[in-house]
């Protein structure tokens, strides 16, 4: 993934609950609001938004 790329927290994001919940998580109504929530909270603490670009540039690597 491209650190660089302003969705690839959002595919992070994705990607994991996907494996962690099942492809068929994709098909409830709570999807898009679950990964706004995430997103919103790994955005608003800037510690956590720096440790989530080092994981992207690391999985880029």
């Amino acid at each position: 993934m491209d650190a660089a790329d302003p969705q690839a927290e959002a595919k992070l994001v994705k990607a994991v609950l996907i494996r962690e919940l099942g492809p068929g998580i994709r098909e409830s109504a709570h999807w898009s609001p679950m990964v706004d929530r995430i997103l919103a909270a790994l955005r608003s603490d800037e510690a956590t938004h720096d440790r989530m670009k080092r994981v992207l540039s690391s999985l880029k690597g």
